[in-house]
C-alpha cells in the first residue's frame, strides 16, 4: 500500500474552493429554475384570469342569443321598424362584448363550428352549406353555439 502524503494547506484550500464553486454553480442553477418556474406560474395565472374574465359571461350571453334569435324570427314575420331597431341595438351590444356570428352559408362544412341537421344532398358532394337552420355564434373566438346547417 501506498502511503498518502499529507496535504498541504494550499491543496486543502484549493479543494475547498473547488467544492464551494461547485455549490455556487448548483445553487445558481437552482435559482434560475425557480425564477423560470415563478415566471411560468405568473404567465399561466394571468392567462387563466384573462380567460375567466372573457368567458364569465358565457351563460348570460347564450340566454340573450336565444332571445335575440326569437326576436329576429318575429321581425321577419312582422316587418316592424321598431322591432328591427331593437334587434339591431341588441346585436350591437352583444357584438361589443365579443359575440360574433359564424358565417357558414356557401362555405365547406366544418365540424368545429357546424352541426349537420339534414343528410347531405347527393348533388353537393363537396359538402358546401346550402341552408342555415340556426345561426352559430362565438364569444371572443370560442364557439358557444354551433351553426345548424344542411349541405
Amino acid at each position: 500500500m501506498k502511503k498518502q502524503k499529507p496535504q498541504s494547506p494550499v491543496d486543502s484550500l484549493q479543494e475547498r474552493i473547488a467544492e464551494l464553486e461547485s455549490q455556487v454553480e448548483m445553487l445558481t442553477e437552482r435559482e434560475r429554475r425557480a425564477q423560470a418556474d415563478y415566471a411560468n406560474v405568473l404567465r399561466r395565472t394571468k392567462e387563466e384570469r384573462s380567460n375567466l374574465v372573457k368567458f364569465a359571461t358565457i351563460d348570460i350571453v347564450t340566454d340573450l342569443l336565444e332571445s335575440f334569435e326569437h326576436l329576429s324570427l318575429a321581425a321577419e314575420q312582422l316587418q316592424d321598424a321598431g322591432l328591427t331597431m331593437i334587434i339591431s341595438r341588441l346585436w350591437q351590444t352583444l357584438n361589443s362584448h365579443g359575440v360574433e356570428e359564424i358565417e357558414v352559408l356557401g362555405k365547406p362544412f366544418d365540424p368545429t363550428t357546424m352541426e349537420a341537421v339534414a343528410p347531405a344532398d347527393e348533388a353537393n358532394k363537396d359538402a358546401v352549406v346550402t341552408k342555415v337552420v340556426r345561426r352559430g355564434y362565438s364569444l371572443n373566438g370560442k364557439v358557444i353555439q354551433f351553426a345548424k346547417v344542411s349541405t
